[in-house]
This record gives C-alpha cells, sequence and structure tokens, in this order.
C-alpha cells in the first residue's frame, strides 16, 4: 500500500488496521455446539459450517448488503444500528444487541441472578486491532490484539486466548 520507501507512519487508522463490533457479540452464539473457539483444526478455510454457524454468516451479509445498499447516508445510518438476528442452525433465535450506553443490562441471562449473569461493560468489546489466523500478520507480531471495552479499558489478548483474539473469530474475520 503506497510507497515502501516512505516511513512508516504509526497514527494510520484504517479499516485495515482496526475492527469495530456494531453488536454485543457472544462468540459462543456463532459457534456449532460442543466447538472449542481455540480449536488448533479452524482455519479460514473451513471456518465456515464446521465451526461457525452458517445462519449468522447469512445474518451478517444480509445486514452488510443492507447498510451498503441504503440510498441515503442517514438510511445507512439506521440499518447500521439494528440488532443483527438469525435463526441458528439450532434452531434456536439469536439476538446479539447493537452496541449503545447501558446495552449490558439487557444481557442478564438469568434473572433469578442478574449479578451472576450478567455481562459487564468491561466484559463487551467495542473495537480491537485487524486480527487473522497467521500471528505474522497481525498488528502487534507474532500475535495479539489491542481490545477496547465498553468501559473504556484497553486490554491486550495473546492470539488464542479470549474473544476478540481466537481462533475461530479471527478465521471468520480473516475472511471478510
Amino acid at each position: 500500500m503506497g510507497d515502501k520507501a516512505a516511513p512508516v507512519n504509526p497514527c494510520r487508522v484504517d479499516t485495515l488496521s482496526y475492527i469495530y463490533n456494531a453488536w454485543a457479540i457472544d462468540e459462543a452464539q456463532i459457534l456449532m455446539p460442543g466447538i472449542d473457539s481455540n480449536d488448533g483444526a479452524i482455519t479460514q478455510a473451513n471456518v465456515f459450517g464446521t465451526y461457525v454457524d452458517f445462519a449468522f454468516v447469512g445474518a451478517l451479509l444480509s445486514f452488510v448488503g443492507a447498510v451498503n445498499g441504503a440510498a441515503t447516508v442517514e438510511e445507512a445510518a439506521i440499518a447500521a444500528k439494528k440488532n443483527l438476528e438469525w435463526t441458528g442452525s439450532d434452531g434456536m433465535k439469536h439476538t446479539f444487541l447493537a452496541n449503545r450506553e447501558g446495552i449490558e443490562r439487557f444481557l442478564i441471562t438469568d434473572i433469578n441472578n442478574p449479578a451472576a449473569s450478567a455481562k459487564a461493560q468491561s466484559e463487551i468489546v467495542l473495537q480491537y486491532d485487524g486480527i487473522e489466523t497467521n500471528p505474522g500478520d497481525f498488528n502487534h507480531v507474532p500475535g495479539g490484539a489491542n481490545a477496547i471495552y465498553m468501559d473504556g479499558h484497553v486490554q491486550f489478548n495473546k492470539y488464542t486466548s479470549e474473544f476478540p483474539a481466537t481462533r475461530a473469530w479471527a478465521a471468520l474475520v480473516g475472511n471478510f
């Protein structure tokens, strides 16, 4: 990209360097049942259908099409703020809620014990360094990603540790 003899600009921020999550993502919802998100057999070539549910990928592509196909910037902005919903291959309805302030209160999974089942702002990833299945291609070689969480803290996640630096997520993102 550009002149290789030119100096590197470390402040460059573009879509190749950082990925923004439009939703509060729960990686477990997109994986096929019983799959470990850091299974060593996951690759970009086999991630769809074997590890990541095709239904999620279809919903994601439909969302991208709706945003890109909007007639105006205003329509695209409205489309981009919607929840992502799909029916998985498990027959269950899944929803990723659009990121916004206070979203964590809607992520309570057990109404009888909300403190134990809620996702805190410190667990919701908003943006992260670009990742792929080849650790040498990471922004931080030999592999890992800084992630910015909803509460404002930044954390470095080594590749094959936790979302978004899991093998399954890296394989999925690497295909787009």
